[in-house]
């Protein structure tokens, strides 16, 4: 029988969280057939063992990866091997908290044929689990219903690990290789930019996942690896936004498509930092993003006092 839902995990290094996220996916309430496809991207931990011994017990599609692939391409191959109708994403250090997540959102797409997916509420949590005091994620967008026009080159329709959508890979499989190619650890903001050249997205009211927020110095999760510890992060994040600007302009010309503020931000991040760290290595990527095709460098420097208080304001 055909799966009707694929859920895709990809994991690297996470020991401490992947039996959470599996058992999370293993005790949904659904009738609908489901496939789990695991991607253990060459962890150097006891991950590939824990999964192993799941496995043995669980119908479990693990692929253990012999080379690391980062975590961009390492989706990428799953949902080319997805075989559902539907997708749904978690990443290993992030769980779901309702049995019946998967067949609320098949629901939603069942009835709601003008969307292409939808996500919904999560909780931000530590690394042991405990819920933060700040429940807000700044590049999550407001609004309930999410366009292309939301997307400005970095703002999401839900977090990762609440997305489910029509698998469009089944019919283009070789369409969407930017995924893969645009960033080799960061791939929600792209994989949310092509859903959205392909219609809206939903964001439920529900509240059904836990996102384990870990933005340090030190780990090993993907988030850490480009922001705390990257201090190139504020030019990669600019060089990625010109990536998919031009894209989604490429793929939707009628489009009202612009990333230009979101630019000048990454821009102004990596002014911020300068002038912070005192950083020459800093100072050479704001050269870069200046000289960089396209970009009018007087808009850019006659933006700095606006996007720097912006940020001492976020920062209050």
């Amino acid at each position: 029988m055909e799966s009707l839902i694929s859920v895709i995990v990809i994991t690297y290094n996470q020991e401490r969280y992947i039996h959470q996220a599996l058992q999370s996916i293993l005790s949904q309430n659904t009738d609908k057939v489901i496939e789990i496809l695991v991607g253990n991207d060459a962890s150097t931990d006891r991950t590939g063992e824990i999964l192993e011994e799941l496995a043995r017990t669980q119908n479990l599609n693990l692929i253990q990866r012999e080379q690391n692939l980062g975590a961009s391409a390492n989706l990428y191959d799953l949902l080319e091997h997805a075989r559902g109708k539907y997708v749904a994403l978690l990443e290993g250090d992030d769980y779901w908290t309702d049995p019946d997540k998967l067949q609320k959102q098949y629901d939603f797409l069942e009835t709601h044929l003008d969307y292409i997916g939808c996500t919904h509420e999560c909780l931000l949590v530590d690394e042991l689990g405990n819920e933060l005091s700040d429940q807000n994620l700044d590049w999550l967008c407001k609004k309930r219903e999410y366009t292309i026009q939301d997307h400005q080159g970095l703002y999401l329709a839900g977090q990762t690990g609440t997305l489910m959508f029509r698998n469009i890979f089944k019919e283009k499989p070789d369409a969407y290789e930017i995924i893969r190619t645009a960033h080799p650890l960061i791939s929600d903001r792209t994989l949310q930019m092509v859903l959205a050249l392909e219609g809206p997205l939903y964001r439920l009211h529900d509240c059904m996942g836990a996102y384990r927020q870990i933005n340090k110095i030190g780990e090993r999760n993907a988030t850490s690896r480009c922001f705390a510890s990257n201090i190139h992060s504020a030019y990669d994040s600019f060089a990625l936004t010109c990536q998919l600007e031009e894209y989604a302009k490429g793929r939707k010309e009628t489009a009202d498509i612009d990333f230009n503020l979101t630019k000048k931000d990454f821009f102004t991040s990596a002014v911020y930092q300068c002038l912070r760290k005192r950083s020459p290595l800093i100072y050479q990527d704001i050269k870069k993003i200046l000289h960089y095709p396209g970009v009018n460098r007087w808009s850019y420097i006659f933006f700095l006092p606006r996007g720097i208080i912006r940020k001492l304001k976020k920062r209050i």
